[in-house]
């Protein structure tokens, strides 16, 4: 497989990973910046390499338009795909292939897509339930 063209999220086999994370790395580390959570574009960058985490991508004329880092979490009983990060350009053409794309979401047995991010996603996926945020308190303004 190389990076040709393929208009689908397709999970990237772990020979690609290099590859692709030279083309995403800024992208990952400034979603990582920007959600305030206690990753990092290196760390996720070796759990790819690693195995442990999943690199799906939507590649057009050797281009990634976008990337997603996510893993199978067990939560409540059922199996997850948990989105750790995600980067790319024009959302409006690849994002309804995240919750429309049913093959590899079924092959890997999970039910549902969850992920962490900033209020306003809400707008975006309208469909999606909050279940959880994430707040931050500085210990000098803390009580």
């Amino acid at each position: 497989m190389s990076l040709n063209d393929q208009h689908l999220l397709e999970l990237m086999p772990l020979i690609h990973v290099d590859e692709i994370w030279q083309q995403i790395a800024p992208g990952i580390e400034q979603a990582c910046r920007r959600c305030g959570d206690d990753i990092t574009g290196p760390y996720l960058f070796g759990e790819c390499r690693a195995g442990r985490a999943l690199l799906f991508a939507i590649i057009d004329s050797g281009r990634v338009n976008a990337a997603l880092v996510c893993r199978v979490e067990n939560w409540g009983g059922g199996r997850v795909l948990r989105i750790l990060a995600a980067t790319g350009r024009g959302m409006a053409d690849w994002l309804d292939a995240i919750t429309t794309h049913r093959l590899w979401p079924d092959h890997l047995a999970c039910e549902k897509i969850v992920f962490e991010g900033r209020r306003g996603w809400e707008r975006v996926l309208p469909e999606a339930r909050v279940i959880r945020q994430t707040y931050e308190v500085d210990f000098e303004n803390g009580r």
